[in-house]
Protein backbone atom coordinates (compact mmCIF):
# COMPACT_ATOMS: atom_id res chain seq x y z
CA UNK A 1 0.00 0.00 0.00
CA UNK A 2 2.60 2.59 -1.06
CA UNK A 3 1.90 6.31 -0.85
CA UNK A 4 4.26 8.79 -2.52
CA UNK A 5 3.98 12.46 -1.52
CA UNK A 6 5.80 14.84 -3.83
CA UNK A 7 6.23 18.57 -3.25
CA UNK A 8 7.92 20.95 -5.64
CA UNK A 9 8.43 24.69 -5.95
CA UNK A 10 7.57 24.43 -9.66
CA UNK A 11 4.22 25.94 -10.69
CA UNK A 12 2.02 23.14 -12.04
CA UNK A 13 -0.29 25.39 -14.09
CA UNK A 14 -0.25 24.12 -17.67
CA UNK A 15 1.68 20.97 -16.69
CA UNK A 16 0.28 17.56 -17.61
CA UNK A 17 0.08 16.30 -14.02
CA UNK A 18 -1.82 13.18 -15.14
CA UNK A 19 1.27 11.95 -16.99
CA UNK A 20 3.44 12.54 -13.91
CA UNK A 21 0.95 10.72 -11.65
CA UNK A 22 0.62 7.84 -14.11
CA UNK A 23 4.38 7.35 -14.58
CA UNK A 24 5.07 7.65 -10.86
CA UNK A 25 2.33 5.13 -10.05
CA UNK A 26 3.72 2.67 -12.57
CA UNK A 27 7.31 3.06 -11.32
CA UNK A 28 6.41 2.72 -7.64
CA UNK A 29 4.19 -0.33 -8.23
CA UNK A 30 6.78 -2.07 -10.42
CA UNK A 31 9.79 -1.44 -8.15
CA UNK A 32 8.05 -2.19 -4.84
CA UNK A 33 6.13 -5.13 -6.25
CA UNK A 34 2.62 -3.93 -5.34
CA UNK A 35 -0.44 -3.61 -7.61
CA UNK A 36 -1.00 -0.18 -9.16
CA UNK A 37 -4.51 -0.24 -7.68
CA UNK A 38 -3.00 0.27 -4.22
CA UNK A 39 -0.44 2.95 -5.08
CA UNK A 40 -1.23 6.58 -4.20
CA UNK A 41 0.67 9.57 -5.56
CA UNK A 42 0.17 13.08 -4.16
CA UNK A 43 1.71 15.94 -6.15
CA UNK A 44 1.84 19.50 -4.81
CA UNK A 45 3.19 22.41 -6.80
CA UNK A 46 4.19 26.00 -5.98
CA UNK A 47 5.46 24.91 -2.54
CA UNK A 48 8.09 27.33 -1.21
CA UNK A 49 11.30 25.25 -1.25
CA UNK A 50 14.90 26.31 -0.89
CA UNK A 51 17.61 23.76 -1.67
CA UNK A 52 21.29 24.64 -1.28
CA UNK A 53 20.38 28.24 -0.55
CA UNK A 54 18.55 28.81 -3.85
CA UNK A 55 14.93 28.61 -4.92
CA UNK A 56 15.71 27.09 -8.32
CA UNK A 57 13.42 24.16 -9.28
CA UNK A 58 13.62 21.52 -6.55
CA UNK A 59 11.46 18.75 -5.12
CA UNK A 60 11.01 16.74 -1.94
CA UNK A 61 9.27 13.39 -1.61
CA UNK A 62 8.23 10.91 1.03
CA UNK A 63 7.39 7.32 0.18
CA UNK A 64 5.50 5.21 2.72
CA UNK A 65 5.06 1.49 2.17
CA UNK A 66 4.18 -1.64 4.11
CA UNK A 67 7.25 -3.65 3.21
CA UNK A 68 8.85 -3.78 -0.21
CA UNK A 69 11.55 -1.25 0.67
CA UNK A 70 15.26 -1.98 1.00
CA UNK A 71 18.44 -0.08 0.05
CA UNK A 72 18.48 -1.46 -3.51
CA UNK A 73 14.78 -0.71 -4.15
CA UNK A 74 15.13 2.74 -2.55
CA UNK A 75 18.02 3.58 -4.89
CA UNK A 76 16.01 2.51 -7.95
CA UNK A 77 12.92 4.40 -6.77
CA UNK A 78 14.94 7.59 -6.21
CA UNK A 79 16.38 7.33 -9.71
CA UNK A 80 13.00 6.61 -11.33
CA UNK A 81 11.12 9.44 -9.59
CA UNK A 82 14.02 11.86 -10.17
CA UNK A 83 13.96 11.02 -13.88
CA UNK A 84 10.20 11.70 -14.06
CA UNK A 85 10.57 15.05 -12.27
CA UNK A 86 13.50 16.06 -14.46
CA UNK A 87 11.65 15.15 -17.68
CA UNK A 88 8.24 16.58 -16.78
CA UNK A 89 9.09 19.51 -14.46
CA UNK A 90 12.75 20.29 -15.28
CA UNK A 91 13.77 19.60 -11.67
CA UNK A 92 17.44 18.52 -11.79
CA UNK A 93 18.14 15.12 -10.22
CA UNK A 94 20.63 16.81 -7.90
CA UNK A 95 17.83 18.99 -6.48
CA UNK A 96 15.47 16.19 -5.49
CA UNK A 97 15.37 14.40 -2.14
CA UNK A 98 13.25 11.31 -1.38
CA UNK A 99 12.67 9.98 2.12
CA UNK A 100 11.50 6.39 2.72
CA UNK A 101 9.26 5.00 5.47
CA UNK A 102 8.74 1.24 5.80
CA UNK A 103 5.77 1.01 8.14
CA UNK A 104 3.57 -1.65 9.72
CA UNK A 105 0.11 -2.57 8.46
CA UNK A 106 -1.52 -1.82 11.80
CA UNK A 107 -0.55 1.85 11.42
CA UNK A 108 -2.45 2.39 8.17
CA UNK A 109 -6.05 3.34 7.64
CA UNK A 110 -7.71 2.18 4.46
CA UNK A 111 -10.53 4.39 3.23
CA UNK A 112 -12.94 2.90 0.73
CA UNK A 113 -14.80 4.58 -2.11
CA UNK A 114 -18.18 3.32 -3.24
CA UNK A 115 -18.63 3.38 -7.04
CA UNK A 116 -21.96 3.89 -8.77
CA UNK A 117 -22.19 0.14 -9.36
CA UNK A 118 -21.80 -0.49 -5.61
CA UNK A 119 -18.27 -1.93 -5.77
CA UNK A 120 -15.59 -0.79 -3.35
CA UNK A 121 -12.02 0.20 -4.14
CA UNK A 122 -9.23 1.61 -2.01
CA UNK A 123 -8.59 5.27 -2.76
CA UNK A 124 -6.77 6.72 0.19
CA UNK A 125 -3.99 5.49 2.43
CA UNK A 126 -2.80 7.38 5.43
CA UNK A 127 0.28 6.46 7.47
CA UNK A 128 -0.46 7.82 10.90
CA UNK A 129 -0.17 5.98 14.17
CA UNK A 130 -3.44 6.17 16.03
CA UNK A 131 -3.56 7.57 19.52
CA UNK A 132 -5.00 4.27 20.73
CA UNK A 133 -2.06 2.26 19.34
CA UNK A 134 0.44 4.67 20.88
CA UNK A 135 -1.40 4.62 24.21
CA UNK A 136 -1.50 0.81 24.24
CA UNK A 137 2.22 0.60 23.51
CA UNK A 138 3.06 2.99 26.35
CA UNK A 139 0.51 1.38 28.68
CA UNK A 140 1.99 -2.08 28.03
CA UNK A 141 5.44 -0.67 28.81
CA UNK A 142 4.08 0.98 31.94
CA UNK A 143 2.48 -2.29 33.06
CA UNK A 144 5.75 -4.13 32.51
CA UNK A 145 7.62 -1.60 34.65
CA UNK A 146 4.92 -1.79 37.34
CA UNK A 147 5.30 -5.58 37.42
CA UNK A 148 9.07 -5.20 37.71
CA UNK A 149 8.67 -2.68 40.52
CA UNK A 150 6.21 -5.01 42.28
CA UNK A 151 8.63 -7.95 41.98
CA UNK A 152 11.45 -5.73 43.16
CA UNK A 153 9.41 -4.56 46.14
CA UNK A 154 8.57 -8.19 46.98
CA UNK A 155 12.24 -9.10 46.73
CA UNK A 156 13.19 -6.09 48.86
CA UNK A 157 10.45 -6.92 51.35
CA UNK A 158 11.67 -10.52 51.57
CA UNK A 159 15.27 -9.31 51.87
CA UNK A 160 14.33 -6.83 54.60
CA UNK A 161 12.33 -9.48 56.42
CA UNK A 162 15.26 -11.89 56.24
CA UNK A 163 17.66 -9.12 57.26
CA UNK A 164 15.52 -8.08 60.23
CA UNK A 165 15.19 -11.70 61.37
CA UNK A 166 18.93 -12.16 60.94
CA UNK A 167 19.62 -8.99 62.95
CA UNK A 168 17.17 -10.10 65.65
CA UNK A 169 18.83 -13.51 65.84
CA UNK A 170 22.28 -11.91 66.00
CA UNK A 171 21.12 -9.47 68.69
CA UNK A 172 19.57 -12.29 70.69
CA UNK A 173 22.78 -14.32 70.45
CA UNK A 174 24.83 -11.24 71.38
CA UNK A 175 22.60 -10.47 74.37
CA UNK A 176 22.73 -14.10 75.50
CA UNK A 177 26.50 -14.10 75.09
CA UNK A 178 26.79 -10.84 77.04
CA UNK A 179 24.52 -12.16 79.81
CA UNK A 180 26.64 -15.30 80.11
CA UNK A 181 29.83 -13.25 80.22
CA UNK A 182 28.34 -10.86 82.73
CA UNK A 183 27.19 -13.76 84.88
CA UNK A 184 30.67 -15.26 84.75
CA UNK A 185 32.19 -11.86 85.41
CA UNK A 186 29.76 -11.35 88.28
CA UNK A 187 30.71 -14.71 89.73
CA UNK A 188 34.42 -13.91 89.32
CA UNK A 189 33.86 -10.49 90.94
CA UNK A 190 31.98 -12.06 93.86
CA UNK A 191 34.76 -14.61 94.24
CA UNK A 192 37.34 -11.80 94.10
CA UNK A 193 35.50 -9.86 96.80
CA UNK A 194 35.07 -12.97 98.92
CA UNK A 195 38.74 -13.96 98.65
CA UNK A 196 40.28 -10.56 99.26
CA UNK A 197 37.86 -9.21 101.78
Amino acid sequence: MPCLNLSTNVNLDGVDTSAILSEATSSVAKLIGKPEAYVMIVLKGSVPISFGGTEQPAAYGELVSIGGLNPDVNKKLSAAIAAILETKLQVPKSRFFLKFYDTKASFLFLLLNCHEDGSLSPICLSHCISFADTFLIYFAGFQLWMERIHLLSLACSEFLETSVMSIQNNLTRTVNWCEKKLLKLGMVFKLFIYVFL
